[in-house]
C-alpha cells in the first residue's frame, strides 16, 4: 500500500509515491490520466491504501441509458 501521507498526491503528474520494495520505471502518469478522463465524463477516481497490504482504486462515473432500436 501506499503511505497515508502521499495517498493524497498520487493522482498528480509524475508523482510515484515511495516504494520500499524495488524501483518502478514508470512516469507517474497513468493516474493522472485516469482522473481526468473521469472528470471529463463528470465523474471522479479515489484511493483507498493501507501501507503494507495494498491500495485500491475505484472511479465512479454516470452513463447515459442506451436506447434500445
Amino acid at each position: 500500500g501506499i503511505p497515508a501521507d502521499e495517498v493524497a498526491h498520487v493522482f498528480e503528474r509524475h508523482f510515484q509515491a515511495s516504494n520500499s520494495g524495488g524501483q518502478s520505471s514508470g512516469t507517474g502518469l497513468g493516474l493522472a490520466i485516469a482522473k481526468e478522463l473521469a472528470e471529463q465524463m463528470k465523474g471522479k477516481v479515489d484511493c483507498r491504501s493501507e501501507e503494507g497490504v495494498g491500495s485500491v482504486f475505484s472511479f465512479d462515473v454516470v452513463l447515459p441509458r442506451a436506447v434500445e432500436e
